[in-house]
């Protein structure tokens, strides 16, 4: 996915908030500004934004059930597992997402474990809703 791509994708979410802050090999790189939580066919698109420099995306599968907390893996199909540190995108080799879904699905929040292709790890916590 491109920077213009998940640009695209945040202007389809003018109605969401929240927060979402991540950490690279335990160092702080995204202190969220613009979020996505979103309904895409058969899966939940779900990103955090700083406006600038990084980025954090991924998704879950719609057809979990009940509230969760749900752990999900990466899989493939969907948004793709990326992450975006000082402009440059790297894919998520493994890890997962930890969510839970409140009021009606209209809100999600968690946490994510992942390592990049590149072997670094990349953790956070998120809680992003639509108003």
């Amino acid at each position: 996915m491109t920077d213009a791509n998940v640009r695209s994708l945040l202007k389809e979410a003018k109605n969401s908030s929240g927060s979402f802050s991540a950490e690279v090999d335990q160092v702080p790189f995204l202190r969220g500004k613009k979020f996505l939580f979103l309904k895409v066919g058969e899966d939940y698109f779900i990103v955090g934004d700083d406006s600038g420099e990084h980025w954090v995306t991924f998704s879950v599968p719609a057809s979990l059930e009940e509230d969760g907390p749900h752990t999900v893996k990466k899989y493939a199909g969907g948004l793709a597992w990326q992450v975006m540190i000082k402009k440059e995108v790297e894919d998520v080799l493994s890890g997962s997402a930890t969510v839970t879904f409140e009021n009606d699905r209209t809100r999600v929040k968690g946490e994510i474990d992942f390592v990049l292709v590149s072997g670094k790890k990349v953790t956070g916590k998120f809680d992003v809703w639509n108003v």
